[in-house]
């Protein structure tokens, strides 16, 4: 997965353990062009213009729910 994604974090094993998750690699490569940031306990995703389709906006919703999710196991 880091060959089609730039992914970066303060603590690498951090990083590790939440992208060992099969679920939430899969979710992320169904999606195209995301720009997830977690700052805190928030998490911040970015994409310019409207997000109109119905189909990818249950997608991205069901990517965040990973991946909030995982930020909340590896504490």
């Amino acid at each position: 997965i880091d060959h089609r994604f730039g992914i970066q974090g303060q603590s690498e094993e951090g990083v590790r353990r939440l992208f060992a998750s099969e679920a939430l690699r899969q979710k992320l490569l169904s999606v195209s062009s995301i720009n997830l940031t977690l700052e805190g306990a928030a998490i911040r995703y970015e994409h310019p213009g409207v997000e109109k389709g119905m189909e990818r906006l249950h997608s991205l919703f069901d990517l965040l729910s990973e991946f909030a999710t995982g930020v909340e196991q590896i504490g």
